[in-house]
């Protein structure tokens, strides 16, 4: 009888049949990603001082409520304190991210993708505030706004001379005040304070079914001058992403050229200043030293130095 039962009884599944649901998605310097299954993925980091805040579930919180972009939920998170290690665990939104979906689809489907990823952000136009910093009111986090090579929060500021000064004090004093009162002059106005994603490669959109249906990687997210979204992804994104998605969605951004020139200035003066200490593109440094006779010139075009 026992050997009856035994030949109809479906033998239990060991661990080696069963293929592990938890993998490695994404790896960035100290950070990872893992799947964790088909409906949550954790993200771990170092709790180090190059860090953006751990304010991540708030920032998600936020944008679920005053817009309709599509987000990830927070679920839990928490710090293990013996390896000072920050822990996230968040939603999957099923699909699959532009950027791998990119070489299969026809010239339509990629303006349509850069038709709803724009039309989503116009929705952060939307989102102002009375300072510039992060959602908690803490320090925005931004290595290209500010010469530094790691992270490091600046902020909260209510006026656009705070803003200004922040960045003149990472130029270390190599400036002249000269220069830099011109460069302020040009400086536009960065009033309202605006909500600005800030990371807006195709890695980050997630597609399904033909359509947009998530916006990833809000942690450098924040209120910051109204140019700032147009400036970042046309200076600080056009070397990293694929030139077509960046073309595809610069035309559809709202635009702000004077700033973009503005801060084109500004970053040649950074390359400028750290020529001084590290090892620099020269093309880069002959640029920062035109800027710099450029600004230190007056109407006749002769040097004020």
């Amino acid at each position: 009888m026992a050997a009856h039962y035994r030949k109809h009884i479906a033998p239990i599944a060991t661990f080696r049949d069963v293929r592990s649901q938890v993998g490695l998605l994404h790896r960035s310097g100290n950070r990872r990603i893992w799947g964790l299954g088909s409906e949550v993925v954790c993200r771990e980091r170092p709790i180090t001082a190059v860090e953006t805040p751990n304010d991540e579930f708030a920032i998600l919180e936020f944008l679920r409520e005053n817009t309709r972009i599509p987000v990830q939920r927070g679920l839990h998170e928490w710090l293990d304190k013996e390896s000072q290690v920050h822990f996230s665990l968040k939603t999957k939104i099923p699909g699959e991210s532009l950027e791998s979906l990119w070489p299969t689809l026809t010239w339509r489907e990629k303006e349509r993708m850069a038709d709803e990823t724009a039309k989503y952000l116009k929705e952060l136009r939307g989102l102002t505030s009375n300072y510039y910093g992060r959602v908690k009111e803490s320090g925005n986090v931004d290595t290209l706004m500010f010469n530094y090579p790691q992270p490091k929060p600046q902020g909260p500021f209510a006026t656009q001379d705070e803003l200004w000064n922040a960045m003149v004090a990472t130029l270390k004093g190599q400036i002249p005040r000269k220069a830099l009162s011109r460069l302020r002059a040009q400086m536009p106005e960065c009033l309202p304070w605006t909500y600005t994603h800030g990371d807006l490669g195709f890695g980050n959109i997630i597609v399904r079914n033909g359509h947009v249906v998530g916006i990833l990687d809000w942690e450098w997210s924040g209120y910051f001058p109204c140019w700032w979204e147009y400036v970042k992804f046309r200076a600080g994104l056009s070397i990293w992403i694929d030139r077509e998605w960046w073309d595809l969605l610069e035309y559809r951004l709202e635009k702000h050229q004077d700033a973009y020139e503005f801060y084109d200035k500004f970053h040649s003066l950074v390359w400028k200043v750290e020529s001084a200490t590290r090892s620099i593109d020269p093309t880069k440094v002959k640029i920062g030293n035109a800027v710099l006779e450029e600004l230190l010139e007056d109407e006749n075009g002769v040097s004020l130095e």
